[in-house]
């Protein structure tokens, strides 16, 4: 419940709490907490005209939604943002009995098929003992079983999280170390090694581009396939400058490794819970010989700093 103090305004208008009050629903709070404009970009064409014969406004997809990164200053962290995301909207969450989210529910996946493991429960020694299998099999017995025992989970997630801690934290130490010895600002760098990749590939379409005309005029290929292939690549072109076009705009905020700390704060993992799981990562893939594959958080900002590092060895 919100409790929302009176309000009065010394003209013809008066505000009545219980209509502040009525606006506080579950429709107003969804809306909120699924609005980027917190987080500093503004949103364009959510809603269009059918028509210039039309004043009716239908709905866009999201995808084709128009949006400005970094368009004002941000309320809400976007790792917040996307972290919510990631708990209300984008995985298929179930609570418990307790009203709790079970610590790998929505993250934990098949390896074969991409289905959600289920998670259940045994008593086992007059203890439950929770474990997981395949959706798929359950449903249809058209995948594996990729059965697992939560415990043991538990232990492969530990050791490898404590791993990639150790891991990110050395880059770090690293980085710190090469910033304040030369002087280098982390982020300029960063910016001019994704620029030179991008240079790379636009480059390379160039070349397949030229290629494509000479076995065009060679009668290697027919019409329609050299104007399949020509607009493809035309498009793959233009979304790399565009990329391109918004990264030389894009703020340089000096020495930004806060991503890091999502880690180093962690330092050496024991137990694991839900919130370690929402935080630190993506997907956890369970292949039938109950090895899994983990997806973290912030591996393109990992294999970008270990970019920034080889670019600094191969300078020095």
């Amino acid at each position: 419940n919100i409790t929302t103090p009176s309000i009065y305004m010394k003209n013809k208008y008066d505000i009545s709490v219980s209509k502040i009050s009525d606006r506080w629903n579950t429709k107003m709070i969804d809306t909120i907490l699924n609005n980027k404009t917190y987080t500093g970009s503004l949103v364009q064409n959510k809603r269009t005209r059918i028509s210039h014969k039309t004043h009716n406004m239908v709905r866009v997809a999201e995808d084709d939604w128009i949006i400005y990164d970094n368009s004002h200053k941000a309320i809400i962290d976007k790792e917040v943002y996307d972290q919510v995301q990631s708990i209300l909207y984008n995985r298929n969450v179930r609570i418990n009995k307790d009203g709790k989210f079970h610590k790998y529910t929505g993250f934990i996946k098949c390896s074969e098929c991409g289905a959600n493991l289920y998670r259940l429960t045994r008593i086992k020694n007059n203890k439950e003992q929770p474990y997981y299998y395949c959706s798929t099999y359950i449903k249809s017995k058209k995948c594996n079983k990729h059965y697992i025992l939560e415990s043991e989970l538990d232990e492969i997630v530990i050791k490898t999280l404590n791993h990639f801690i150790d891991l990110v934290c050395n880059v770090k130490e690293r980085i710190d170390d090469t910033v304040s010895y030369s002087k280098i600002d982390y982020n300029d760098e960063l910016k001019k090694l994704k620029l030179l990749e991008i240079d790379k590939k636009i480059k390379r379409i160039e070349v397949m581009l030229e290629e494509l005309v000479k076995d065009y005029k060679c009668d290697i290929i027919s019409e329609e396939d050299y104007d399949s292939f020509k607009q493809k690549y035309l498009m793959e072109k233009n979304s790399l400058n565009l990329e391109k076009e918004e990264l030389n705009k894009s703020k340089i905020n000096s020495y930004n490794l806060n991503w890091i700390n999502n880690f180093k704060k962690m330092e050496h993992i024991e137990t694991i819970d839900r919130n370690i799981v929402d935080s630190l990562i993506e997907n956890i893939f369970v292949n039938d010989d109950k090895t899994i594959e983990i997806h973290f958080k912030f591996k393109n900002q990992y294999e970008d700093a270990l970019g920034y590092l080889k670019m600094q060895d191969n300078v020095i």
